[in-house]
This record gives structure tokens, C-alpha cells and sequence, in this order.
């Protein structure tokens, strides 16, 4: 009898065993689903915070000249940008001189790649030196979208008081301008307005520098030679 007992005793205790483990398999089952399913919402999230567009809008000083300003519109993210609606308060101005019958310029852009810059002369800077500008600038992620990304910020141009800058402010500007300043300068040469001066000899006047310049030589190693000699004892 006590050893039946204990035959049922170690059966029921298997028995617990293998239920127990059923039960905890099934457990870590639906938590490994549970993570797992975490985890893909949590990667696709970062995907999209990781790819997406930036846009943005400035105001500075023209690479030419520091009297004009430009606009620039900059992509800076890493996805494409659609329907760029650029929005500034108070309105930007209308200058004075040749855009002075146009609009301001890129208030709307159909698509901006990643990296890409739109670039458009704006007005004088003393339009615009003393202004702080609130930018709104909105997106499309992708152009059957209904949503659209929006973003706004200050732009002071008070930034630029005091600033200063010698010469050209790149290379590129400063190898232009002295290309334009060798053309200016050569302009009036084929017409014969201008004349180039220029230093020629003869053949002649050429053979006779060369000997002076062999008899100097040959005058100075016997001087030295003679200088080497009278400092022996």
C-alpha cells in the first residue's frame, strides 16, 4: 500500500511538472510576442523619425554683395519634401530696385530633395536690417499625403548688426572678380585703345649680357682664388 501511494504521489508530481512548464512556456510565448511586437512599432517609429524632412528658410547677405540680401530655402533632412507652403510675418518687403515689380519669391516649392538649397535674391538689407521675422513653413511627406508637417521659429535679422567681412567671402567669388578685373584690363588691347608695354632685346643684346655675366663670374672665382692663397703661413 505505502508503495502505491507513493507511485501516485510521484505520478501527481510529474504531472504538476509538466503543467507547470506548459504554463510557463505559455507565458514567456505571449511575452516574447508582446516585445516583439513592441519592438516593430518602436523601429518603425525611429524609421520615420529618422527619415523625414527638414525644411527651412533664412535671410542673409548676398556672396556679392553685403548691401543685398537673399532668401534661402534648405532641405536639410533626409527625405523628399512636397508642397513647401514658406510663410513670413510680417510680409517680406518688395525692393526698390529690379525685383521691384516682383513678388517675393519661393513662398511655394512643388518638391525639395534632401541637401537641396532654392536660392533668390530678396531686396536691399536696409529693407530688412531691423525686421524679426516669424517663419511658418509646411510639408508634404509624400504628395497624396492630407497631413502636413509644420514648423515655425524666429528669425532675427539683428543677427547681422556689426558684422563685417574683407574682401570676397569665398574663394569662388574672389577667383571671379579677379578674372573680371584681368578682362577689364586686356579690353582695350585688340582695338588699340591701350597698349602693353614690353621689354625686347636683340640677339645681340642678349649675347653681350651673357658674356658680361661669364666675365663677372670668372672676375669673382679669381678674386677668390687669390683671397685663398694669401691666407697661407
Amino acid at each position: 500500500m505505502a508503495n502505491d501511494c507513493q507511485g501516485i504521489t510521484c505520478f501527481f508530481d510529474s504531472a504538476s511538472i509538466g503543467a507547470f512548464s506548459s504554463v510557463v512556456t505559455a507565458f514567456a510565448t505571449i511575452a516574447l510576442l508582446y516585445v516583439t511586437r513592441v519592438l516593430a512599432q518602436e523601429t518603425k517609429v525611429l524609421s520615420r523619425a529618422t527619415s523625414q524632412a527638414h525644411v527651412t528658410a533664412t535671410i542673409e547677405p548676398n556672396a556679392w554683395g553685403v548691401t543685398y540680401v537673399d532668401i534661402f530655402v534648405t532641405n536639410s533632412g533626409n527625405a523628399v519634401a512636397y508642397d513647401i507652403q514658406l510663410q513670413f510675418d510680417p510680409p517680406l518687403p518688395h525692393s526698390q530696385g529690379h525685383r521691384r515689380d516682383l513678388s517675393a519669391p519661393l513662398h511655394r516649392i512643388s518638391i525639395l530633395k534632401p541637401g537641396q538649397t532654392l536660392q533668390s535674391n530678396l531686396a536691399a538689407f536696409s529693407d530688412v536690417s531691423k525686421q524679426e521675422y516669424l517663419v511658418s513653413i509646411s510639408w508634404k511627406g509624400n504628395p497624396k499625403d492630407t497631413k502636413r508637417e509644420t514648423f515655425s521659429y524666429q528669425l532675427s535679422m539683428r543677427d547681422y548688426e556689426g558684422v563685417s567681412y574683407l574682401g570676397a567671402r569665398s574663394p569662388a567669388v574672389m577667383m571671379a572678380e579677379q578674372i573680371k578685373k584681368i578682362r577689364e584690363d586686356w579690353k582695350g588691347v585688340p582695338s588699340g585703345h591701350s597698349r602693353i608695354k614690353v621689354d625686347a632685346f636683340s640677339r645681340q643684346e642678349r649675347d653681350e649680357e651673357a658674356r658680361a655675366q661669364a666675365e663677372w663670374i670668372e672676375q669673382v672665382r679669381r678674386e677668390s682664388e687669390g683671397t685663398d692663397g694669401s691666407d697661407g703661413p
